[in-house]
């Protein structure tokens, strides 16, 4: 028997947000009960969320909640997008950097969210797609990957300083920089760069506003292009990301563009939605409208 009109499936990533998920499980089953059939699941392997809300969908839900991070979300995204599926998706932010929540306009506190998807307004944002993979909010080449795959070794903080003590390490490594192709609908350039972020949300990192312009609902992509700078540099152009004015600077470029070709002759550090791999070619697209999101 398919679920009913008032059914929706919660899938929690206990894991995530160091733990936070887990200790605001039941609370957010008890507020999201209010006027829904909860049908609650638990997932914290990897790969797991992306196989529960397959399940999910094939079973017919047609509103699907997670509770987690960015790492849940992306794994929720690629489930239903890899399955065309037009099932709507609520998120209930408790993960460490909730980046795709900003993008999204919805609350920060976990308790007001629930209570927005509780009212199933529901809106189209846009994904986008690299090689094989779908993602909510952006990728970053270079620094700010470095950054993220450091920040994964980091037990000992929580929240935005995490990604701050990262940084403090990667600094202290020294800054790569690598020559890369980079083409847009309307231009190219071959250089040495520090990092190129193709962004969909315009934050990313649980504080780095990336890309201000950027948005989930125009379309397009925002392409952040950071020349190839000293360390020293590098420590006073972070900041300036931090608050969302490196845009004017001598040293960026930014364009917008549904498509984005990168190409390196070695593999560089890699970030998708916070996941982090190496890879040395990316074909990237934006799918306007492609996600319903619960707001």
């Amino acid at each position: 028997m398919s679920p009913s009109a008032d059914s929706l499936v919660l899938i929690v990533n206990p894991a995530a947000g160091r733990g936070r998920a887990a200790s605001a499980a039941e609370d957010i089953v008890r507020l999201l009960g209010r006027g829904n059939r909860i049908e609650t699941r638990f997932s914290d392997q990897p790969g797991g969320v992306h196989t529960s809300v397959a399940a999910a969908i094939d079973e017919g839900f047609k509103r699907i909640v997670v509770a987690g991070g960015d790492g849940t979300v992306h794994e929720a995204i690629n489930a239903i997008v890899s399955k065309d599926s037009d099932a709507a998706l609520g998120v209930v932010p408790v993960g460490t950097g909730n980046d795709f929540v900003k993008a999204a306009g919805i609350p920060l506190d976990w308790k007001s969210a629930c209570e927005r998807i509780v009212r199933d307004q529901q809106v189209h944002v846009d994904i986008g797609r690299c090689n094989d993979t779908f993602f909510g909010n952006g990728i970053g080449v270079g620094l700010d990957a470095r950054i993220v795959e450091i920040a994964k070794d980091i037990r000992w903080l929580k929240g935005f300083p995490v990604y701050v003590a990262a940084l403090a390490r990667c600094l202290v490594d020294g800054v790569d920089t690598t020559d890369v192709s980079i083409e847009w609908d309307h231009g190219s350039i071959v250089q040495p760069v520090t990092l190129v972020a193709v962004a969909n949300g315009h934050c990313y990192g649980g504080g780095f506003r990336i890309a201000p312009p950027a948005s989930i609902r125009d379309g397009v992509l925002d392409v952040v292009i950071a020349d190839a700078v000293t360390r020293l540099k590098a420590l006073q152009f972070v900041p300036r990301v931090m608050r969302g004015t490196h845009m004017g600077t001598d040293i960026v470029r930014h364009e917008t563009s549904r498509h984005v070709r990168i190409r390196a002759g070695t593999e560089l550090p890699v970030q998708i939605d916070g996941e982090t791999r190496r890879m040395s070619s990316l074909d990237i697209e934006v799918l306007p409208g492609r996600l319903r999101l619960m707001v």
